[in-house]
């Protein structure tokens, strides 16, 4: 048994019960050992989500540098839109996005505050990326700017995912990135 096995479970029972209807004896019991072994690694459901979801969060702020660091060569409208195709993506697929961006919209209770910053760190580490990206070229808003509305483009299209649907998110993935562009032309 080991940490990674309990915050891998962790993360799934969280995802898909919620901060409170999270169980510590369903978790012990779904990665097969006792509650008592448990409470060993993590004493107590804030402290094993405070562990996990600041993981979490880190793992997706070096998703945001490795991915446009791979991508440096491809022309921004296209590195900007890929990303935005594969965010969701990643977050019909992986526990870990989901977890971030559904614990960003609906906060539970009771959670340290130092772990409510912890969403304004990845938006400072993408806000930064994405002015470097805007940087290397001229738009009609400052590269601030740009940044700015991209990550408020994404804000949006995260509701989609979390409230409505892909096919929503899609539909509107396409509306808003013609806005957006069209928006920071000179």
């Amino acid at each position: 048994m080991s940490r990674d096995k309990i915050k891998e479970v962790a993360i799934k029972h969280f995802n898909h019960y919620g901060y409170a209807g999270t169980s510590l004896s369903k978790i012990a019991e779904e990665v097969g050992i006792r509650k008592q072994s448990l409470a060993y690694h993590f004493p107590n459901k804030c402290e094993l989500f405070q562990n996990v979801y600041k993981e979490v969060v880190e793992k997706e702020i070096n998703f945001v540098r490795n991915y446009f660091q791979e991508n440096k060569d491809k022309q921004i409208d296209e590195q900007l839109y890929n990303f935005l195709s594969l965010h969701k993506e990643r977050f019909l697929s992986d526990h870990n996005v989901t977890l971030m961006l559904t614990t960003t919209l609906q906060t539970p209770e009771g959670i340290p505050k130092d772990i409510l910053e912890e969403p304004y760190r990845f938006i400072r580490v993408l806000t930064e990326t994405l002015k470097s990206c805007f940087q290397k070229e001229s738009f009609r808003l400052s590269a601030e700017d740009c940044a700015l509305a991209f990550v408020t483009l994404i804000d949006g299209l995260n509701i989609q995912l979390v409230y409505e649907d892909k096919e929503r998110y899609e539909r509107l993935q396409k509306i808003t990135w013609d806005i957006f562009w069209s928006g920071i032309q000179k």
